[in-house]
């Protein structure tokens, strides 16, 4: 007699999901999550396993549009669906536990696409905020600042802290000719660690920056970091740091 399997449909989800590395999610009972692909036909669907992913282990991304759609952050929300960190709605398709593994399949609501593209005006004409099918598009509201952190200080792998306990995320470096760091304001779950993005942010990314006259920063190493720019666009904060050649303090 040959064994049935156990399959069995699990109405209690994880309470977030936060990404530890590429195409590695971690809940909150520290289980991992591998991603194991992205499906696009019509609906763009995320396929989740619960495995015991050994300490260290960086899953593979399964193809260029992984890296850029998988969210860095799930949270559970009422009527099994969970919210990322760009605010959009996933479906809970299914989570079943079969044969002692546990799989889910999240799928991105079609009224989170729509409010994403209305949000970015994507469609809207130059002269006004109505789109090309009539709706009218919500215009983003960005606003320079003036006032910026007085220290940031790293708190783990891309993940900095500034004076008032706020977290920020480093996004990505470019290093073509001049060095920039692109760093966003996000309220960051106690014991999320942001991924490192490159082996070149270890060794570059400061431990420290303070703040000082002519809207630029300092670094441990004495290197000056110019404030390209800062701003809060939608609610959200972002800053760009230039690296300076300049020397001494």
């Amino acid at each position: 007699m040959a064994e049935l399997p156990s399959k069995v449909h699990l109405t209690s989800h994880p309470i977030y999901l936060s990404i530890s590395g590429p195409s590695v999610y971690e809940d909150e009972n520290q289980r991992t999550w591998l991603h194991l692909f992205t499906k696009t036909g019509g609906v763009l669907q995320e396929w989740l396993r619960q495995e015991d992913i050994p300490s260290g282990y960086i899953a593979p991304t399964t193809s260029p549009l992984t890296s850029t759609t998988l969210p860095l952050l799930w949270t559970l929300q009422p009527g099994n669906q969970y919210l990322d960190y760009l605010s959009r709605f996933w479906r809970i398709v299914h989570h079943i536990k079969e044969n002692g593994v546990e799989e889910m399949i999240l799928e991105l609501r079609e009224d989170s696409l729509n409010r994403t593209k209305v949000a970015r005006g994507s469609r809207a004409c130059g002269c006004c905020s109505l789109d090309h099918e009539g709706v009218m598009a919500k215009l983003p509201t960005k606003v320079h600042l003036t006032s910026h952190p007085v220290c940031l200080r790293n708190r783990g792998p891309s993940v900095y802290e500034d004076e008032n306990d706020r977290m920020w995320l480093h996004l990505f470096m470019e290093t073509g000719g001049v060095l920039q760091v692109r760093l966003r304001q996000e309220d960051i779950p106690s014991g999320y660690i942001a991924p490192t993005t490159s082996p070149l942010t270890l060794s570059v990314l400061p431990l420290m920056w303070r703040l000082k006259p002519g809207d630029r920063y300092v670094d441990q190493m004495f290197r000056f970091w110019r404030i390209v720019h800062h701003i809060k666009e939608n609610g959200v904060e972002e800053m760009i740091l230039h690296h300076s050649k300049e020397n001494g303090m």
